[in-house]
């Protein structure tokens, strides 16, 4: 199988005591080379979903964002 990732090695870019609402706030304004931040989480949930897989953060950051964005 071949496939391509990202793999950073360095210091923690986002800090640990951000609120679930500061980091939604994070994700809806973050856009980069590879595309926006909100395109990525949702690709994230869609495809642990797709697999079955449940994540709890995962899907808490998402209904956070969501609910931001609703709101904004």
């Amino acid at each position: 199988v071949t496939a391509l990732t990202y793999i950073y090695d360095g210091p923690r870019l986002i800090d640990e005591r951000l609120t679930l609402e500061d980091r939604a706030a994070m994700i809806l304004m973050a856009d980069g080379i590879a595309g926006s931040s909100y395109d990525y989480i949702k690709g994230v949930r869609e495809h642990l979903a797709a697999l079955g897989v449940a994540d709890p953060e995962v899907q808490a950051l998402w209904e956070a964002v969501e609910a931001l964005k609703i709101r904004s």
